[in-house]
C-alpha cells in the first residue's frame, strides 16, 4: 500500500455507535494466528450485589493488571487500544473481528469491540447476563467473563472540558499546532470520584462461555467474483456513473460535489472493481458522518462544510481491504502491509475515534450485501418451491 500523507483537518468525535439490523455470522474455520496471545480477566472480588469493577487482567506478556476502579480498565483500554498499532498484522485482524461481532441483539460500538478483542479474539457473539437470561440460555459453572466499560463519552467529555484553559488564565497562549492533539493531554485520576461514578464495568460472556445449543450460522457470500462485483454494483449507495474516460490509478472515483461516483469502463478484473467500489462507497459513507456531526455540531457557528478526501484516503482503504477479505476477493493494493507514523502515535482517544469511523463504514456496506444475499436466498427458494409438482422434488436442508 502507498504511503499515506500525515492526517491534519480532522477533528474526530465519539458521536457514534455502530447499530445495524441482521445476525453476523462466521466462518468456523477462520484461521486463529493471533489467539494465542488473547488477554485473561477473572473476577477477584464481587462481594456487594453491583460490584462489577474489580477484576485482575494479565496481558500478552503475562503481566498481571489489577483492576479495582472502573478507571483502571479505562487505562487497560487506552493501553490496548495502542497495541493495535504496534503489528500491521494484529491491526488487520482487529478489523475484522471487530466486523464479523455478532451485534443482534447489543449495539457493541468501538470501545466495546476492543475490549473484546483484548480479551478473547475467539469470541462472535458476546452477551451480557440479562440478554442470555431472556433467551433462556445458562451459564457454565466456570464461566470466564468478559469487561466492557460504561459511560467512556460522559468520561472523555468530562476530561476534556477540565483540560481546556479557563477564561482569563494567564500564560503561553497556544498555537494552532499546540491545540490541535488536545485530547492527547487528558489524564484520567484513579481517584478521581466524579469520573468513577460515570464509568462502570459490566460482564459480558461469547456463548462458548454458556450452555447453549444455538449453532452459529455462517456468513452468506457470493459465489465467484463476477457475483460478488455485480452485487456491489446493485448496492451503490448515491449514483453510479459509468463513462469510458480514464480515472487515474483507480476503476471509481467518488465526487462529493455531485454526489456520484464515476466508473470507467473496460474494469481488468472483478476484484479491482470489487475494491475500487468499495473505497468509494466508504468515501461516502464517511462525508455522510461528517455531514452529520457538522450539522449536530451547535458551537459550529458559521463554519463551512469541507470534506478533506485526503485526509480519509486510508480509512477507505482500510474498508476496502475488510470487505475484500469477509467476500474473497483478492485485495490487490488494498492490503494493508505498512501503517503511517501518525497512526502509530496517535492518542487513544483519536485512534479510537478513526478506527469508529472505518468499522461504521466496512458494517453499512457489509450490511446491504449481506441483505441482498438474504433476498437472493429467499427468492431462490421461492422460485424453487413454485416449479415443483405438488408432492415431488427434493428437499433442501
Amino acid at each position: 500500500m502507498k504511503d499515506i500523507d500525515e492526517l491534519t483537518g480532522e477533528q474526530y468525535e465519539n458521536e457514534y455507535s455502530v447499530i445495524f439490523d441482521g445476525e453476523y455470522c462466521f466462518d468456523e474455520t477462520e484461521d486463529a494466528e493471533f489467539y494465542d496471545d488473547a488477554d485473561e480477566i477473572e473476577v477477584i472480588d464481587d462481594t456487594a450485589e453491583q460490584r462489577d469493577d474489580v477484576c485482575e487482567a494479565s496481558d500478552e506478556e503475562g503481566e498481571v493488571i489489577k483492576i479495582s476502579n472502573p478507571i483502571d480498565m479505562y487505562r487497560f483500554l487506552d493501553e490496548h487500544t495502542h497495541k493495535l498499532v504496534e503489528s500491521v498484522d494484529i491491526f488487520k485482524d482487529f478489523l475484522i473481528k471487530a466486523t464479523l461481532l455478532d451485534r443482534y441483539y447489543t449495539a457493541y460500538d468501538i470501545c466495546d469491540s476492543i475490549l473484546i478483542y483484548s480479551q478473547s479474539r475467539e469470541s462472535r457473539y458476546v452477551y451480557d447476563e440479562q440478554t442470555l437470561k431472556a433467551l433462556g440460555i445458562g451459564l457454565k459453572e466456570d464461566a470466564s467473563p468478559i469487561y466492557l466499560l460504561d459511560g467512556i463519552r460522559e468520561a472523555e467529555e468530562l476530561m476534556e472540558e477540565r483540560n481546556k484553559p479557563k477564561p482569563g488564565r494567564k500564560g503561553t497562549k497556544k498555537t494552532k499546532k499546540d491545540t490541535s492533539n488536545d485530547k492527547e493531554t487528558v489524564q484520567a485520576d484513579t481517584g478521581d470520584a466524579e469520573l468513577s461514578e460515570l464509568l462502570r464495568v459490566r460482564r459480558f460472556y461469547d456463548i462458548s462461555e454458556t450452555e447453549s445449543s444455538i449453532e452459529t450460522e455462517k456468513r452468506m457470500i457470493f459465489p465467484d467474483t463476477g457475483a460478488a462485483a455485480e452485487g456491489i454494483v446493485m448496492v451503490r449507495p448515491c449514483e453510479i456513473q459509468f463513462s469510458k474516460v480514464a480515472l487515474s490509478r483507480k476503476y471509481a472515483f467518488y465526487d462529493f460535489d455531485k454526489n456520484q461516483i464515476s466508473v470507467t469502463n473496460g474494469c481488468k478484473t472483478y476484484d479491482c472493481l470489487f475494491t475500487d467500489l468499495v473505497s468509494e462507497y466508504a468515501h461516502y459513507e464517511f462525508a455522510s458522518m461528517l455531514m452529520e456531526e457538522f450539522y449536530a455540531d451547535r458551537n459550529r457557528g458559521n463554519a463551512e462544510f469541507i470534506y478533506n478526501r485526503k485526509a480519509l484516503i486510508f480509512h477507505a482503504e482500510c474498508v476496502a481491504y475488510i470487505l475484500a477479505m469477509l467476500y474473497g476477493i483478492d485485495p490487490g493494493v488494498y492490503d494493508i502491509t505498512q501503517l503511517h507514523q501518525s497512526w502509530i502515535e496517535m492518542s487513544p482517544i483519536n485512534l479510537r475515534h478513526n478506527l469508529l469511523r472505518i468499522l461504521m463504514a466496512a458494517l453499512v456496506i457489509d450490511s446491504r450485501l449481506q441483505n441482498l444475499l438474504y433476498g437472493y436466498s429467499q427468492q431462490y427458494y421461492e422460485d424453487y418451491d413454485t416449479t415443483q409438482p405438488e408432492g415431488g422434488g427434493d428437499t433442501y436442508e
